[in-house]
């Protein structure tokens, strides 16, 4: 009986070994096992031949014996060789665990940091992992280790990861055209081309004798398609790795496009402006923005937040067409460092900046302006310093702001 047991135990380390190494054979034993299944070697998938070739070399081959030729009891046939692949995968992953814990993963060294902030001490022991720069060597050596040992650590799902892939893939409409948007004569759409990854910027001209905005608008077929911005073709013709737009605004005229793009994947926006009727690029790219944009009434000003060496949207720009970026004149400045603005349009008349991104404008008692904001005419974006903007310090969300 114990012999029987070892017997058994070898043979099926033996099918573990063939398993875990891929049931790699060499051109003899790939020759034999041709021998001993026949015809039926032809009729097999790879991965049936896999696991044959495996049960043959650990001399499980009699389980071959008398098969019958393809066609006769290919059903049953399949079963067997389905259920071999089982146990060699269940042997296999039997020793999962313990191949992982053979794998060594990186550990991060504590370095301890004394934060001083709102009258607190806090110690951070891994502050000197924050890498603003994303250029300091022992940063990025760790991050190295990190994911080479997650992909040790995934090597037995590499197939289920494409498999899955493919599966999700599958079930994604890659050819596809977004809602259009009924605006200032135009309809507004964005659609994916099969293949790409990247969306199309597009719109078609409102036909002169459409009537009043439906539930049923749609561009009209017999209108000319205009694209605006092919992110596809941006991401190409600057060989960018990472590629991301931001934000994608027409100005009040629909003449001109400003629009923000990451080619870093930090967050960092580039804004460039396009006349859309010859495709030139009116303004040298203006780099380090939030990705936020808004134009004034003007058609020839527009406002921008730029980042400061923290990553911190904090202070907001006017442009002018036309006039160098060094000339862009700073319309509200956030010195706070736990405190951002950001750029709203708000109905058709004015824009704000709300530190922390937010801001309550209600008008109820309860809700109140933490500071006096700046109103001007918005068509005239110049006729103030704080550039047609209006500025609030309080921390709570925009629900309503009534056209006021």
């Amino acid at each position: 009986m114990v012999n029987r047991k070892n017997q058994t135990a070898a043979v099926v380390m033996g099918a573990v070994a063939g398993a875990v190494g891929g049931f790699v054979l060499g051109r003899s034993q790939g020759c034999h096992a041709r021998r001993v299944l026949g015809s039926n070697y032809k009729w097999m998938t790879a991965e049936e031949r896999q696991v044959a070739r495996s049960l043959i070399t650990h001399g499980q081959g009699h389980i071959f014996k008398a098969w019958p030729q393809p066609g006769i009891n290919d059903a049953a046939k399949r079963r067997l060789l389905a259920a071999a692949a089982r146990h060699l995968s269940g042997a296999a992953e039997g020793l999962e665990e313990e191949r992982l814990s053979v794998l060594v993963p990186p550990r991060a060294n504590q370095q301890p940091k004394e934060l001083h902030m709102h009258n607190d001490l806090r110690i951070d022991k891994f502050y000197w992992l924050r890498d603003d720069a994303r250029k300091a060597p022992a940063v990025l050596e760790y991050l190295k280790a990190e994911n080479q040992y997650t992909a040790a650590a995934m090597a037995d799902t590499v197939k289920l990861q494409d498999e899955l892939y493919k599966e999700m893939r599958g079930r994604i409409k890659e050819e596809d055209t977004s809602v259009a948007a009924r605006y200032q004569g135009y309809y507004y759409y964005t659609r994916a081309e099969e293949g790409q990854q990247y969306a199309v910027h597009c719109r078609r001209a409102v036909p002169a004798r459409a009537g009043p905005p439906s539930e049923a608008d749609e561009p009209s077929p017999d209108a000319p398609e205009e694209v605006l911005l092919d992110e596809n073709k941006r991401k190409q013709q600057g060989k960018h790795k990472f590629y991301m737009v931001g934000c994608c605004e027409t100005s009040p005229d629909q003449k001109l496009l400003a629009w923000t793009e990451d080619t870093k994947g930090g967050e960092k926006y580039t804004l460039h402006i396009r006349d859309l009727s010859n495709g030139k690029e009116l303004i040298d790219p203006i780099p380090m923005t939030s990705g936020d944009v808004v134009w004034a009434n003007d058609n020839a000003t527009l406002f921008y937040i730029v980042k400061d060496h923290l990553d911190r949207p904090y202070k907001v720009l006017r442009h002018t067409i036309g006039s160098p970026t060094s000339y862009d004149a700073v319309v509200y400045e956030e010195k706070d460092e736990v405190r951002k603005p950001c750029l709203m349009f708000l109905g058709e008349r004015i824009a704000f900046v709300a530190p922390s991104q937010s801001c309550m404008v209600l008008d109820k008692p309860a809700w109140q302006w933490l500071q006096k904001p700046y109103q001007v005419d918005w068509h005239n974006a110049k006729s103030s310093p704080a550039g047609a903007v209006l500025v609030c310090q309080a921390r709570d969300e925009v629900i309503h702001w009534n056209q006021r």
